[in-house]
């Protein structure tokens, strides 16, 4: 049997045992505190059990964060995976209006995804983002995630580039794509202060990437 996934259980709104419940709070606890500033006794206080539970399910502080990254690697491998099926049939196809608008759509993801709830999205992309920064051993359980998502996308350039883009080339243009959608990803709620946005939802991360698209099609004519 699988072994099962709390972020997924989470996601799709259950939270019924125990190791559920100390996933949630240990989700938000730690994309809120980071690693050093987490607290167990706090992770255990909102999950509503006995703080004792921690040791008891994970071992410990550390052992718990370790299975959290985990987790998460897990998750956006699952998430990730109706790209990847449609990445299959645009490789077969050639099409560079298809291979260009998979990029788009891949990209929309990290702005915005009414298949995950905001909040969980949100401690995500902190966790992520955090260890990114600072280059720590939980980082290397994302690094295989990321290497997929860059070659997939490198080759999708290529293909919506008609061969303007290749190699190391199509890799560096795809890297720039994803870290322009990561900085105003994490910019977003000062973005959205300063342009009097409400919310980032489809329509305005649509907009977000079709920008994104028109700097694209600049840069490949």
């Amino acid at each position: 049997m699988a072994e099962k996934n709390y972020i997924i259980e989470l996601v799709e709104g259950r939270c019924d045992d125990p190791k559920a419940r100390i996933f949630k709070a240990a989700l938000e606890e730690f994309g809120m505190r980071s690693f050093a500033g987490a607290r167990t006794r706090e992770i255990a206080a909102k999950a509503n059990l006995n703080h004792a539970a921690i040791s008891y399910y994970f071992g410990g502080k550390n052992e718990l964060y370790m299975e959290l990254a985990r987790q998460i690697r897990d998750f956006i491998k699952v998430f990730n995976s109706p790209y990847f099926d449609r990445f299959a049939k645009v490789l077969e196809s050639g099409d560079p209006r298809e291979a260009r608008k998979l990029i788009l759509d891949f990209l929309a993801t990290k702005l915005y995804s009414d298949r995950i709830p905001k909040h969980i999205l949100r401690s995500i992309i902190l966790i992520i983002t955090r260890e990114e920064l600072y280059q720590t051993q939980i980082f290397e359980t994302f690094v295989d995630v990321f290497r997929a998502e860059l070659e997939m996308l490198a080759h999708l350039i290529s293909i919506a580039s008609r061969g303007a883009l290749t190699g190391d080339r199509a890799r560096i243009a795809a890297h720039m794509m994803a870290g322009q959608v990561h900085i105003f990803n994490s910019s977003r709620v000062g973005f959205q202060k300063v342009a009097g946005w409400e919310h980032v939802g489809s329509d305005r991360a649509g907009e977000v990437l079709e920008i994104i698209g028109e700097f694209f099609d600049k840069f490949t004519n």
